[in-house]
């Protein structure tokens, strides 16, 4: 036996869930108006009904209940007929015979028959024609011979039928919500040793995960909690570059992030939650280099944050900015081997098509000292790199500046100089700084 919830005005998300959970642990979430719950078991059909009115009621709600046999005849009845109605064996079409071919289109049938008419085009073709042939509510097409209906229309024209008349059946589609990922541990005195706090947060990794795993998520995201003894509570989140569910992955990741930012204080409570998500799935190719497992480059990564530093470790990415050499740090992400692949048979196609010209940088750029004549180099020497010579050719000056507006703003004159022992170099000249530098030599 089923009963069918049907919200005639908007409510808060969740709310004809919550109503339904008072009276059964075997809910489906058809739509946000729409819930289907198994009363198997319970009192009397009328009872319940009237029940479920009374609490939707003191909620807030405005509510039809319809109570059938199945699921799809309990919510059709929900869906047009006002207050409560309980469908007994055999007067199906006393109750929705009256219903309009249209509802067909519109109504949540069975699942099986959502898989068979896929093509929501195909379900209003056969109600078009059934009102081509004089047919207007759900009892003319219950009338119509079975056998006649599945020449002309096939098995989706069946199930049409069916599900007119009332008759058809299928399993109730329960909504599970998924729980919340999260352990904590309260002790009975303070903690001020990372030697006894790694334990416990091993044993709620482990805890965790098993919970994670159970329902065929991996995590992206840990998010650590701390109460201490006498400071503000302890956060720490660590955003993981693809799902895992490595136990013993996450517990060094989640460990190694303390050690480089450790409690101010003893430690009363510890709790870890995490936000799940699909697990990742990967496919290589048959002649792909092997590569590092992600996760155990993960640890390396973080141990090397440990020593150096969070800011300095990753890959560096360019700033959308004309500042030389301008770059920030980003968190490293393997790139896969197809888009490796595809970016270095185009650079060979480039290299193919033209000869390109290399300048090796010097890092940081070379203090230089030049003579000027008329505004122009004329001789450029640099103790760094036992440089020097005459100018014989040069090419410039290009000035560029940026970031007036803050404490990194440059200004700066390149120039391309030809040297009398055939080598060419670019130099610059810092107008801020009044200093000129060597910034490299073109091979």
């Amino acid at each position: 036996m089923f009963a069918s919830i049907y919200n005639k005005k908007l409510a808060e998300a969740g709310a004809l869930e919550s109503l339904a959970s008072l009276f059964s642990p075997l809910i489906e979430r058809v739509a946000a108006d729409k819930v289907i719950l198994d009363v198997a078991g319970l009192t009397l059909k009328e009872e319940v009904g009237e029940t479920i009115l009374r609490s939707a009621e003191e909620a807030g709600l405005k509510i039809n209940v319809a109570i059938a046999a199945n699921p799809d005849l309990s919510l059709c009845a929900a869906m047009h007929i006002d207050g409560l109605t309980v469908i007994t064996a055999g007067k199906e079409l006393e109750f929705i015979g009256n219903v309009s071919l249209d509802a067909l289109g519109f109504s949540f049938p069975a699942f099986e028959m959502n898989l068979l008419l896929y093509n929501f085009k195909r379900r209003l073709e056969i109600i078009d024609m059934l009102k081509r042939w004089g047919l207007s509510n759900f009892r003319d097409f219950a009338m119509l011979p079975e056998v006649s209906v599945c020449e002309r229309f096939g098995r989706e024209g069946v199930l049409l039928q069916r599900f007119a008349q009332g008759r058809l059946t299928r399993p109730l589609l329960v909504s599970k919500p998924e729980p919340l990922f999260e352990e904590s541990m309260e002790f009975d005195y303070p903690i001020d040793s990372l030697a006894l706090l790694s334990p416990v947060i091993d044993k709620l990794i482990g805890k965790v995960c098993s919970l994670v795993k159970s329902y065929a998520r991996a995590v992206q995201e840990i998010r650590l909690r701390m109460k201490l003894e006498d400071r503000p509570d302890y956060h720490r989140t660590i955003s993981l570059p693809f799902p895992m569910v490595n136990e013993r992955t996450l517990f060094k990741l989640l460990m190694l992030n303390i050690e480089s930012h450790p409690p101010a204080s003893a430690i009363l409570q510890v709790g870890i939650a995490v936000s799940v998500t699909r697990p990742r799935s990967t496919q290589n190719e048959l002649f792909e280099r092997a590569a590092p497992e992600p996760e155990k480059l993960e640890i390396t990564l973080a141990r090397i944050a440990t020593l150096v530093g969070p800011d300095n470790v990753g890959s560096p990415k360019l700033l959308d900015t004309h500042r030389p050499d301008a770059f920030c740090m980003e968190r490293f992400k393997a790139p896969s081997p197809r888009s490796t692949t595809k970016k270095l048979s185009e650079g060979r196609a480039l290299a193919a098509d033209r000869l390109r010209l290399a300048i090796r940088m010097f890092r940081p750029p070379v203090l230089a000292m030049v003579e000027e004549s008329s505004g122009l180099p004329v001789s450029l020497s640099a103790r760094g790199l036992d440089l020097n010579g005459k100018v014989e050719k040069l090419a410039g000056p290009w000035r560029s500046s940026g970031d007036w507006w803050n404490e990194i703003a440059w200004e700066r004159e390149e120039w391309d100089i030809a040297l009398n022992n055939g080598a060419v170099y670019r130099v610059y000249f810092d107008l801020r700084r009044s200093a000129w530098f060597v910034e490299g030599v073109y091979d």
